[in-house]
């Protein structure tokens, strides 16, 4: 691989989709998630209270990624061709979508801060579904462990 790819793909990486994004809330969806609940999720306590009150004012909240396209999942769910398990994907995006809008809400509320929410997801599913322009050639196994798709027994070596 040649410099100039080199530095393509590294900037590639760089720009996935943490950079800030905005993404309108439409009116026709409910959103049931708030921010006392985060906290609970959080292990308790207002987090971003206690951030804000220690002078912390750039945050960047991360939104979970695709575990349904981990391999264990694959495994332990029988997937077909190395296809990812839709059901736990499309719980993830759920919790993002929501944890987006509270980010969202709380980036307005605390003055002089910048909260930023960091889609995991979508990143990680775009060098999945782009693995060839990202220098991966596999994306269904695991690079070690036992069982179909490297996941039933995880790498037994660090």
């Amino acid at each position: 691989m040649g410099g100039k790819e080199r530095l393509e793909r590294r900037e590639r990486l760089s720009l996935l989709e943490c950079l800030r994004v905005r993404y309108e809330v439409s009116s026709s969806v409910t959103v049931r998630m708030h921010k006392g609940e985060v906290s609970l999720w959080t292990g308790g306590g207002t987090w971003y209270e206690n951030l804000y009150t220690a002078n912390v004012r750039k945050v960047i909240v991360m939104g979970l990624a695709p575990l349904g396209c981990a391999p264990y999942y694959q495994w332990m769910y029988h997937s077909k061709h190395g296809r990812c398990t839709e059901n736990i994907n499309d719980m993830i995006m759920e919790f993002n979508y929501a944890m987006r809008y509270v980010v969202d809400e709380l980036d307005q509320e605390l003055m002089n801060t910048s909260i930023i929410f960091c889609d995991a997801f979508e990143a990680s599913m775009n060098i999945i579904k782009n693995h060839g322009d990202y220098g991966f050639n596999v994306t269904a196994n695991a690079c070690c462990g036992l069982g179909k798709y490297r996941g039933w027994i995880t790498c037994l070596t660090p």
